[in-house]
Order: structure tokens, then C-alpha cells, then sequence
């Protein structure tokens, strides 16, 4: 599943005003227990549309504003709204494998059937952030609305 946050990243435009400057990374975070380990390490320093990936992790929201990609883990899914609300209307992509992430207002949920990844793209969500997914990102996932 690593990778395939690193390939929504790829596909993902971000506003100018995101980034600090033109060298700036993009800033991939893991809130909460991390489900990746070393498969995630493996992608720090990868380019990603021309910025250098880095990754952070943090056991808390409260420090997550400089992210560009927020993933959060099932660890968090009893404090969703309070994540989502924090983060809301910045530009900060939201990712999680939690069940209904997107439904819920999250922009990009995960999920394994079969032994195959699926996802599914939430785009009010993301535009309502400032971000922008490609079209061919979008031809390959489910579609949803929130319900909040």
C-alpha cells in the first residue's frame, strides 16, 4: 500500500502557497501506529511530482500542519472527526485503509479485496482542499461523496 500513496502523490496537485518554495519536499505523515514500516522508508528521497519525498510520523494531530499527505491509521479511526475536522479545508491530502474513510469526509480510502488494492476518491474533499487529482487517478478509483 506504500507505494500506492506514493503514486496518489504523483497524480496530486498541490497549491503553490503548500510549499515553503520551489525545493521545497512533500511532507508524507503517518498519524498514528505505523502499518508500513521499511516498505515506507524505502520511498524517502523519491521524487514526486519534482519535490523530494519525505516521511514523518506522529503519534498526535496537533503536529501534522505541515504535511502535504496525511495518512492516518486505523490506530486513529476513534478520533476521525476530530483529525478530519482539524486538517479540513487545508491542503493536505487525506488517506487511510479505515472502513468509510471517505465517505466520512477523508479523500482517498484503501482497501484490500481479493488480494488486490482497491480505492476510492472522495473529490469534494480534495477540492474543498485547494488540491487537485488527476483525471487518470480518477478513472482507476470509485468515486464518493461525503456524508458529513
Amino acid at each position: 500500500m506504500a507505494l500506492y500513496i506514493y503514486n496518489f502523490a504523483k497524480f496530486t496537485r498541490w497549491p503553490p502557497e503548500a510549499f515553503d518554495s520551489d525545493r521545497a519536499p512533500l511532507r508524507l505523515c503517518v498519524l498514528g501506529e505505523d502499518p508500513f514500516g521499511v516498505a515506507l522508508d524505502e520511498l524517502e528521497g523519491r521524487e514526486a511530482g519534482a519535490r523530494p519525498l519525505r516521511i514523518r510520523r506522529y503519534p498526535r494531530v496537533a503536529v501534522v500542519s505541515g504535511c502535504h499527505i496525511l495518512f492516518v491509521a486505523r490506530s486513529e479511526e476513534h478520533r476521525l472527526a476530530l483529525i478530519l475536522g482539524a486538517v479540513e479545508q487545508l491542503p493536505i491530502l487525506t488517506v487511510s485503509d479505515i472502513e468509510g474513510f471517505s465517505d466520512r469526509g477523508g479523500m482517498i480510502t484503501l482497501s484490500t479485496r481479493n488480494r488486490q488494492v482497491r480505492f476510492a476518491v472522495n473529490p469534494h474533499a480534495a477540492a474543498s482542499a485547494d488540491l487537485k487529482i488527476s483525471s487518470k487517478l480518477l478513472e482507476l478509483s470509485t468515486i464518493v461523496e461525503s456524508r458529513r
